[in-house]
């Protein structure tokens, strides 16, 4: 067998060669696979390999199951295994364990991944609940100094509101004003309003790019179509594999978390 490193013709049966010490390994141009001479240190250059290591379904399925630990196993299971795996890639091993139903980035039942779903949808509800009463105290504080200055004489606090369908109308629209101007200023300053920063979420470009105010000004009028129609386009959220709503959908953005999650050792 003739040496990879020095070029010396050494005998096949001897790990090193006599000449330079070096490790015996044949490489095959075609397959790119080792023979068991020992476990070889190097991996084979770009010229000696020119194929990239690829193993089809068949393959995978038909390869021998060892138990490398069992004392009756051969010494060289060890070094072919060792090899066969470090020529995988993540894909194929999965699939080599018996794993190819539930792929690497998928969300199974007990994948942690739906949980985290599941919980960013919770933190998005309870954001939009602290972000609606935020516009409702603003409102509120409006419609009090209103009140105290053009009828502090009624005894009934909310009886301008319900009596006359002008203040009525005009306190309507001074609510939507408000909620335009919260979602829009906070959203285009930072992604995220107060109930987003309270559960740490932030509103993105789904091309990872700041938001630009025609996003911010698509998405908060996308909300209001889906507050509009029954709740349906924040309804749809749950049943959507992106977990974006009408609004995100139509302005092409999507809610994340804020907050690294952290990573168990």
């Amino acid at each position: 067998m003739r040496c990879p490193h020095c070029g010396y013709n050494s005998f096949a049966h001897l790990p090193r060669c006599k000449k330079c010490g070096g490790e015996l390994y044949e490489v095959t141009a075609q397959t790119c696979t080792f023979e068991d001479r020992s476990v070889a240190k190097e991996t084979p250059t770009a010229e000696a390999c020119p194929q990239e290591v690829t193993f089809t379904e068949a393959e995978l399925r038909a390869a021998p199951e060892v138990d490398v630990e069992s004392p009756s196993a051969p010494a060289s299971a060890q070094v072919s295994l060792a090899r066969f795996a470090s020529a995988l890639s993540p894909d194929e091993l999965l699939l080599l364990w018996g794993l190819e139903d539930t792929p690497a980035t998928g969300m199974g039942i007990d994948s942690p991944t739906v949980g985290r779903s599941s919980s960013m949808v919770v933190r998005r509800f309870i954001a939009s609940v602290v972000d609606l009463a935020a516009i409702l105290g603003v409102w509120l504080l409006f419609y009090t100094l209103t009140y105290k200055l053009l009828w502090g004489a009624q005894p009934q606090f909310f009886a301008p509101l319900l009596s006359n369908p002008h203040v009525r109308g005009g306190f309507y629209l001074l609510f939507v004003l408000i909620a335009l101007g919260y979602f829009n200023i906070f959203h285009y300053a930072t992604g995220q309003t107060p109930g987003k920063i309270l559960t740490h979420v932030r509103v993105v470009s789904v091309h990872d790019e700041p938001l630009s105010l025609a996003q911010v000004l698509l998405r908060t009028c996308g909300g209001f179509v889906s507050a509009l129609c029954l709740g349906c386009g924040y309804m749809a959220i749950w049943f959507s594999a992106s977990k974006r709503g009408w609004n995100d959908l139509l302005a092409d953005t999507e809610v994340i978390s804020s907050v690294e999650p952290e990573i168990e050792d």
